[in-house]
């Protein structure tokens, strides 16, 4: 923040702390509209701004919810601007689906709009986030696959998932007796286990550089008993099997 104030960003941090200092339920607009004001210009000052809100989400619970429609609104608001919508779109139509794969067109299209855009980046994990959340386990597990798809490519989408990460797995595996999975049953089944083989996946290819990674499977691994699919293994194994074929079947070529 000090930095902050230093490159000239004094300015959106003094509106971010006087938008989210109140008791209010929603962000007063005059404030809201002056913050999207100073950030529509500059892309150092937005980041400043999403960093700051994102700080502000871990330190204060009581302003986490003010924080949360500040930051979205911005950042959409402002991806609109810059030509977001389009990534807004495509996930809303990759989503809105009964089948039992995301349209391989619109996932396509999906990762390359965020390729080459931090800002489209940024709000197309706060939609997918935003979209966990909703009352249909059909939708979360859909978009679940979005995530999976950007979080093995992007790092900075990494990062936002990670500082989320308690709250992607209570509504995708369902572990908290208070927050259960919605409807449909099936499809409410397919979600938690493909939420526990994503998060071993995770796990084992980025959890050196991600402490949260680390907790959170070995939480739900040790602490939950919660049964993981050990895919590294059965693959080790799997690979095992066909090496030792391929010599068996040599070894009979020989004796033939």
């Amino acid at each position: 923040m000090e930095e902050g104030r230093e490159k000239g960003g004094g300015k959106v941090l003094s509106l971010i702390e006087k938008a989210t200092n109140s008791t209010a339920a929603e962000v007063d607009p005059r404030l809201l509209k002056a913050i999207k004001s100073v950030v529509r210009y500059s892309d150092t000052e937005l980041q400043l701004a999403a960093n700051t809100l994102l700080d502000l989400m871990k330190r204060d619970h009581s302003q986490g919810t003010l924080c949360i429609a500040l930051v979205l609104e911005m950042i959409m608001e402002e991806g609109r601007e810059k030509g977001g919508g389009k990534v807004l779109s495509l996930i809303e139509k990759a989503t809105n689906s009964t089948a039992a794969e995301v349209d391989p067109r619109l996932l396509k299209a999906i990762k390359s709009v965020v390729r080459y855009s931090d800002t489209e980046l940024q709000l197309a994990a706060n939609t997918l986030l935003d979209l966990m959340k909703r009352d249909h386990s059909q939708v979360r597990y859909l978009t679940l696959l979005i995530i999976d798809e950007l979080f093995m490519r992007s790092k900075l989408f990494r990062s936002i998932l990670v500082d989320n990460l308690d709250q992607l797995l209570s509504l995708s595996v369902g572990f908290r007796r208070t927050l259960p999975l919605p409807a449909p049953s099936a499809v409410a089944s397919i979600l938690r286990s493909k939420a526990i083989e994503f998060l071993e996946k995770w796990n084992s290819s980025f959890g050196i550089h991600y402490r949260q990674l680390r907790l959170g499977f070995d939480y739900l691994k040790n602490t939950l008993k919660l049964q993981f699919p050990n895919l590294q293994a059965n693959a080790l194994d799997s690979a095992g099997e066909s090496r030792t074929g391929k010599a068996v079947k040599r070894d009979f070529a020989k004796e033939i």
